[in-house]
This record gives C-alpha cells, sequence and structure tokens, in this order.
C-alpha cells in the first residue's frame, strides 16, 4: 500500500508497452496512412471528412515537419476537428484488453500497471481499504488503458460486476490533462477492445469531444494536476517527453522545488529510456527552475523505473 502522498505523472512511453504509439509513431502512421488506398482513410470518410480534407491535412502535417500531432494543431487551429478525429481513429483500434496482460517483459505480464497494482494491494483487506492508498495519476495521454486496467483488476480481485468495480476505481484520482478517447458508460463500458463498423465510427465521433487539443497560447494551467503535484510527497514521471508547455501546463517547476520541510523534502524520480545526458539537461530545464534542485533520473523504461526506486513505494 502507498500511504505517503505520491503522484504520478504519465507520458506516450507509459502506454508504450501496452500497444500505444508515441508521438513519433502516430506522426508516421497519420503521415504514410491517411491515402486514399489506407482503410484509415476510409474511416475518416465514414466520420463525415471529405477526400480533399484528409488529404490537405496529411500534406500539410507531413510538410510541417512538426514532430507531434498535438503541437501541429496547436499551430494550425483549423485542422483541429480533423486531427482530433485522426487522432481517435489511429488510438481507438489500439485498444486491446489482451495488451493489458500479455506485455513483454520478465518481470510480470502485467508490465509496470501489475506491479503499481500489487503494490497498492499489500496491506488490503477488504475493497475499500484500496482507497486508503495516497496515489493521484495525470496523464497526457488519450488512451484509457490505466483505468482498463485497474477496472478489470479491481473486478477480478473482489468479484465485482464493472458498474461496481467502476465506483470503486472512479473514487480513485485520474486526471487526463487534454482528454481521453472517452467515459465510463453503464451500458458500454469503456468500449475497450474491438470495435467495427458503426460502432466504430460512433466511438470515434465520440471520442473527439472528449479529446481537447488547442492551441498552446490558450492552454491554462490544469488547476486539478497542479494542486496534486503540489501537495505530493513523491512524484514519479513516466515516459513524459517534458514539452515546456506540458511541464508548464501542470507545473511541474512547481513539483520540483522543495517542500516547505527542509527535512522531508519532496523527491520527483523521472524514467530516462533512450535519453541523452544533453537531453537530460534540456528535460530538466523544461522542468526545474534554477536553485529548485532537480530530478532524480533512472536509465531505463518505466517498469525498470519503479522497480529502482520499489523502497519509495510505501
Amino acid at each position: 500500500m502507498i500511504t505517503t502522498e505520491t503522484a504520478f505523472v504519465l507520458g506516450a512511453g507509459a502506454s508504450f508497452p501496452f500497444g500505444f504509439p508515441t508521438g513519433a509513431e502516430l506522426r508516421r502512421r497519420l503521415c504514410s496512412e491517411l491515402r486514399k488506398d489506407y482503410p484509415f482513410f476510409a474511416l475518416l470518410r465514414q466520420c463525415g471528412q471529405g477526400e480533399e480534407r484528409i488529404l490537405s491535412f496529411r500534406e500539410e502535417f507531413e510538410l510541417s515537419g512538426i514532430h507531434s500531432i498535438d503541437s501541429f494543431i496547436a499551430f494550425r487551429p483549423a485542422y483541429q476537428e480533423i486531427g482530433e478525429l485522426a487522432i481517435a481513429a489511429a488510438l481507438i483500434p489500439l485498444e486491446d484488453p489482451a495488451k493489458l496482460r500479455n506485455v513483454e517483459n520478465r518481470y510480470g505480464d502485467g508490465g509496470w500497471y501489475q506491479m503499481l497494482w500489487n503494490v497498492m494491494l499489500a496491506g488490503v483487506v477488504v475493497q475499500q481499504d484500496l482507497l486508503l492508498n495516497r496515489v493521484s495519476f495525470v496523464t497526457f495521454n488519450y488512451d484509457r488503458s490505466l483505468e482498463q486496467y485497474l477496472l478489470s483488476a479491481i473486478s477480478h480481485t473482489f468479484d465485482l460486476d464493472w458498474d461496481s468495480a467502476f465506483r470503486l476505481l472512479s473514487q480513485i484520482p485520474i486526471q487526463h490533462v487534454y482528454g481521453s478517447l472517452g467515459n465510463y458508460a453503464p451500458d458500454t463500458g469503456y468500449r475497450y477492445g474491438s470495435q467495427e463498423g458503426v460502432q466504430l465510427t460512433e466511438s470515434i465521433l465520440a471520442a473527439r469531444n472528449s479529446i481537447k487539443t488547442v492551441p498552446a497560447v490558450r492552454v491554462p494551467k490544469d488547476e486539478q494536476a497542479a494542486n496534486w503535484l503540489a501537495k505530493a510527497q513523491r512524484v514519479f514521471v513516466l515516459g513524459f517527453g517534458f514539452d515546456p508547455t506540458n511541464c508548464m501546463r501542470i507545473d511541474l517547476p512547481g513539483a520540483c522545488s522543495q517542500a516547505p520541510k527542509k527535512d522531508n523534502p519532496r523527491q520527483v524520480f523521472a524514467s530516462a529510456f533512450n535519453l541523452t545526458s544533453a537531453e537530460i539537461r534540456w528535460c530538466e530545464g523544461n522542468s526545474c527552475a534554477p536553485g529548485q534542485g532537480g530530478l532524480i533520473w533512472t536509465k531505463g523504461d518505466c517498469l525498470n523505473l519503479l522497480r529502482e526506486w520499489r523502497d519509495r513505494l510505501n
């Protein structure tokens, strides 16, 4: 059980083990598959987008050289609608429940989700004890893989139906900073899994209303997320790219400052998967103001970070 106030900040790398693309991989797919002879193109047509509009969006995004679709939309808000539909159309088919329990690693089939779930479960006797965990999750990802994993784990651990499990899950603080691919509904759940035809189109259109990509200059601070980080004694930053706008959105520089009690400083741990020393310095420059301390880095992926600092998950 985690009894110390702990916040988790999730970037694309946190969802990558569960079948979702990095920002660079999503860009490659949008630029290569939004062509007339690909199913992806047909899917956007079914969502009401015209051929010329789709081709124009693909070409402008590709030639812009911008590394992420979110950043492109920030510069070209005229493409916000089709961009959000494209994000949903690319990600929803990847929401596969099997990939949540069949992650390729040596330390647990459910990857870092499974490890964290078992940490949260330690010392739990009855289902309400789960809420004694002092955790919060701030995610920049649109997918619902974290919620789906926890929903399933709660359901099967405590022998609850989906709706009862969701009532427990809904009391665990989870904030999607830029929205998600859709909320839980009693009749459909998260619709997490194989979809096709009309149902897939409906899910994409609904997801577009939940996604919140807006020009960076108009994005205010997420007060809820910033408050969670501000009160956390420990922060784990998992698979996060440290984009300056995203860091300011949740006031990560503030979270990297020392806690009021000098004998009990706040600790901020971050995964450094495939980062050079210069890139790590760049990340720290975006997240830590001068004189505010710094991040505690661990080489490797999200699971490796949690294993390295297992004694701080308490």
